[in-house]
Parts: C-alpha cells; structure tokens; sequence
C-alpha cells in the first residue's frame, strides 16, 4: 500500500494570515465567517482558529493574554504527563498474594486496567488513518497514545472507547499542518511585549506565529483542543452504562423547539447519545418536515443506528478525510446554546443530510432508507452542506421569532400560491396538525405555518369522499381539537394584555369569544368569521406569530366546506 504524505501548510501564507486576521483584523468574526462558509481552510489559520472556538484561547483575551494562557497550559500538560504516564512501582514480592489484589481500590488492580487500556489504545491507533505516512510514525503514534490515556485517566468517568482516537486523529490532522520548527524562542515575557502593540506584533509577527505553532509544543496544544471538544458535549456522547446505573439526563437541555414525546421516556433514552438522536428525528425532523418524519415511522426506520454513527464520531466516517475539516470548522465556530447544549451545529449538519436526500427517501423501503444514510452519498462540493446546514440554522430561528423561511419553503417544496382563493380546497393537514400541537408558548402554536401560502398537497386532500377515509377522519378530529385549544389560548392573551379584563356588570369576566350577544358558531365558516372579527378588534396586542397563526386557521376554516 502506497501512503500519502501529510503536507504542511505555506509558512508565510500563514504567518500573512495571522496578521490580516487576528492583529488587523476581526479575528474571531472573521474565523466564524469561514468557517460557515466552509471556506476555513483556503486561508490556513485553522489551527488558530480551533484553539480560539475551543476556547483553549478565551475569545475575550487579547494577543499577549493568549501567550500567556497557551504558556501556562503547556507546562501544565508537561506535568500532567509525568505524573499520569509515569511506571508503577511495586514494593515487596511480585509473586506474593498482593499481585494477585484486584479489588476495586487496588494498585494492582489500577495497574491492570491501565495496561489493558494502553493496549487498547494502541490496537486502535494501529488502525487509524493507516493509508497516511505520518500515522505510521512512531513518535506521532506515542504521542497520540499519551493524549488518549492521560485524558481517560482524568475522566474515570467514561474512560476510552473506541472512536476517541478517530476524533483525536482528525484534530491532530487540522493542527499539524500549521506548526513549524522553532528555531529563534523567544521566552514568554519576550513575546507578551512583542504582541503587546499591534506595530510591534505586525513587525514580529512571524516569531510570535512560532510561538502558537511551536512544533515542539503541537501534543500540548493538541491535548487541550481535545480535552476542550470533549467537554463541550462529545464526551456525554461515549457514556454507556454500567450494570443497573442509569446517567441522569437533562431532557430540557436538548431542546431547540419543545419536548413533545409520543410516548413517556423510556430506559434507553437515558443515555444521552440516545436522548439526541431521538430529538434530532421525533422534535426537530418532525417539527421541520412531517412528511418525511410520517415515512420514517411508517416504514419503521430505526433512525438511532445510522445517527449514533454521525454524531459520535463526528461525521468522519461519512465522509472523505478532506471534506470532515469544513464541516467540524462549522460545528466548533458555532456557539453552545445557553442551556448547555454543546456542538449544537451537528445536529443542523445532521438534519440537512437527511432533507438534502428527502425526494430519494421518501421513495424508498426501510431497507433502502438505512443503506443510503448509512453509506450517504458523495457530495461533490462539501461547502454546499455546510452552507445548507447554516440556512437551516438561520431558518429555524426564524421560525421560533415567526416569521416564514422561504429557505425550508423551497427545500421542503412549499410553492408560493398567493392566489389560491376561497375554494381551494387542497390543505395539507398533516403540516397543519403538526403546527397545532407544538406549543410553542408565547409564539403561538401555528409559528411553522407559512402565511399567505398554499401547503403542498404531500398526505391527502380534503374533499366530499373524507367520510370514507378513517385516517383523514382521526387526523381532522384531532386538528379542530387543536383549534378549540388556539381559541382559548388567544382569550388568554387578550385577557393578560390589559391593564383591567372586559367585565359585564356584575364584576364577571366577559366570555370574549361569546361577547355582547353574538350568536354561537353553528359551522365552520362561524368560526373564521368569529375569530376574524375577534382579531381585527384587538389586533394590536398580538405578534407576528400569533398573525401567521390567525391566517393560517381562517385560510382552512373558508376553505373546507
């Protein structure tokens, strides 16, 4: 087997990209920039870069202040090494009784389960990325084995597991190409003044470019990144469980839109991994493209299997090495949400994976389905998805301020209809019941519902042979059940909108949906008219959202006959 080199980057391409960037320019916006462009890599600072979105560099410091941080955390990794990875020793007989301890809170026993774990470690690395040259180094593969083993040792909690090594190989293979030789160090003092100015760090730039790509410092700086991305939420991925122990998961954590289960959490989603790949597909898919999320249930598509692959390592075995870099570019440069969902961006890359194939899957059987997402197909252009992923991100929170995405509008082929009149009677109600039941709180439960627009016609059409049809007949009672609901929640919003309720003469708060003597809704048309009469009065105390949901309900309610 021929192997391939791994090239380093042009050293005065970087260090002119240090300068344009990080001391002239606007450093981290411009990184982000790149990054969900999936253009990081033309301007060769992706190892700065990672180091700032892990915030192994706090974004907050300046020049001089990261010298300072990176210095102490390199000799902290020097004496985490000496101390982690120095050699048992034993005192007494080896053949004795004591060798043969191997309870919980033995040396021995400690001694034996970081044995087995080095051994495990180096079975892995052996097999990692082995059609690359600089894998089959063995300083690079003794360096990597320190990383993996010291960072099991201070997370017990998990430990190694196959696939560590995988995300640390890419990381090692997005650092390395950026770190030189260091030929003129300088000491830290000497580098804070040089970097403390910005004439004096644009005129010494390329020593203190040396100093954050020392090679001799690349597996200290490495072991942070990884340390970094491990805690931002990959780490939680690995835990499985022990015997009857069971991880105590924070459901609100993972939500992007609401926590609507079909069915009470069960055991196996306590684990987080599960837990994700369940809202990614039963919250989120669901909430974004219900027809497609209605063929995956139908067809009993185990979507966990080919998602516990995506998400755990990262996508790196979805796709060619040279195509994982943009994407984890896009998923380090994307912000945690505030709850504490880290790498929230895989679940956008994943997601738009998913409704970039939807016309193929929707097509196929369960068979067909889990082979194509399981072996996805090539994407010639690796930017395009990124780019799609960061369009979904924006449309998303687009919908959550009410607004439309015309973006998921053309994915999901929602065609801009402004004509469609009163007797159009081609209402998508899977989309419309899926709307009605997210209770999206104070933005309204209709907020995914595009206003002034005709919904594809994608489960079935409404018409005078409903009757005939069981399916349509439980999905149209339960979407005017929702109605009922959007009623009353609209009563309530008026009602805490004023300073005093309406109140008849006897103190009571007036019925608003029943007031001075309107008469009761006897059809389907009374309930647009009533509702519609009751928004245009009061109107102002509403938001856009609650607007888009008034269309969308009074747009079917004239519609149906």
């Amino acid at each position: 087997m021929s192997l391939v080199e791994t090239p380093k980057y042009n050293k005065k391409e970087c260090v002119d990209e240090f300068v344009r960037d990080l001391i002239q320019g606007n450093g981290v916006e411009n990184f982000r920039k790149y990054s969900l462009n999936g253009e990081l890599d033309k301007y060769h600072i992706r190892g700065m870069a990672w180091k700032i979105f892990m915030e192994v560099l706090p974004e907050t410091e300046t020049l001089d202040q990261w010298v300072e941080t990176l210095d102490k955390l390199r000799k902290e990794y020097k004496t985490k090494a000496k101390s982690l990875l120095k050699t048992q020793k034993f005192k007494g007989d080896p053949l004795s009784g004591m060798a043969m301890d191997t309870s919980n809170d033995s040396t021995w026993n400690t001694y034996y389960q970081d044995n087995d774990t080095k051994k495990l470690i180096n079975l892995d690395l052996d097999r990692t990325f082995q059609e690359l040259a600089i894998f089959h180094e063995s300083k690079v593969k003794s360096n990597l084995a320190d990383i993996l083993f010291i960072w099991n040792k201070e997370n017990l909690d998990v430990g190694y597991q196959q696939g560590m090594n995988d995300i640390l190989a890419v990381t090692f293979l997005a650092l390395y190409p950026c770190y030189f030789k260091n030929t003129k160090k300088l000491s830290k003092n000497d580098i804070i003044k040089l970097s403390s100015e910005q004439i004096s760090a644009i005129n010494n730039a390329q020593d203190i470019y040396d100093f954050f790509h020392d090679e001799d410092e690349l597996y200290s700086d490495l072991y942070y990144c990884y340390s970094k991305l491990m805690k931002r939420g990959l780490k939680e991925l690995f835990e499985t469980f022990k015997g009857n122990e069971k991880s105590i998961v924070n459901f609100k954590k993972y939500q992007l839109f609401t926590n609507q289960w079909e069915e009470e959490p069960t055991d196996d989603l306590q684990n987080p991994l599960n837990v994700r790949c369940t809202l990614i597909i039963k919250e989120k898919l669901k909430a974004i493209d219900p027809d497609l999320y209605q063929h995956f249930k139908k067809i009993g598509l185990s979507c966990s299997i080919f998602l516990q692959r995506w998400l755990k390592c990262m996508f790196d075995r979805e796709f060619d090495l040279k195509d994982v870099f943009p994407i984890w570019d896009a998923i380090f440069a994307t912000p945690d949400s505030q709850n504490g969902y880290g790498l929230v961006f895989l679940d956008y890359i994943a997601i738009s994976m998913i409704l970039r194939i939807r016309k193929q899957l929707l097509e196929c059987d369960q068979n067909e389905c889990f082979m194509t997402l399981f072996k996805y197909p090539h994407i010639d252009n690796i930017s395009e998805l990124v780019i799609f992923s960061n369009n979904l991100q924006i449309a998303i929170e687009e919908i959550l301020h009410g607004k439309r995405s015309a973006f998921l509008e053309q994915v999901l082929g929602i065609q801009n209809n402004n004509n469609t009149g009163r007797n159009n009677k081609d209402v998508n109600m899977g989309n419309m019941n899926m709307n009605m039941n997210m209770n999206m709180g104070g933005m309204g439960s209709m907020a995914f519902m595009p206003q002034n627009y005709g919904m594809p016609n994608n489960n079935f059409t409404y018409n005078n042979n409903m009757e005939d049809n069981r399916e349509n007949k439980g999905i149209f009672k339960n979407a005017m059940s929702s109605m009922g609901g959007f009623f009353s929640n609209m009563k309530n919003k008026i009602e805490q909108k004023f300073e005093k309720k309406p109140v008849n003469n006897e103190g009571e708060i007036m019925p608003l949906s029943n007031n001075n003597g309107v008469a009761p809704i006897r059809s389907l048309k009374d309930s647009a008219q009533r509702i519609d009469a009751i928004f245009n009065k009061y109107k102002d105390y509403f938001s856009v959202a609650d607007v888009n949901e008034y269309k969308a309900i009074v747009q079917y309610l004239y519609n149906y006959k």
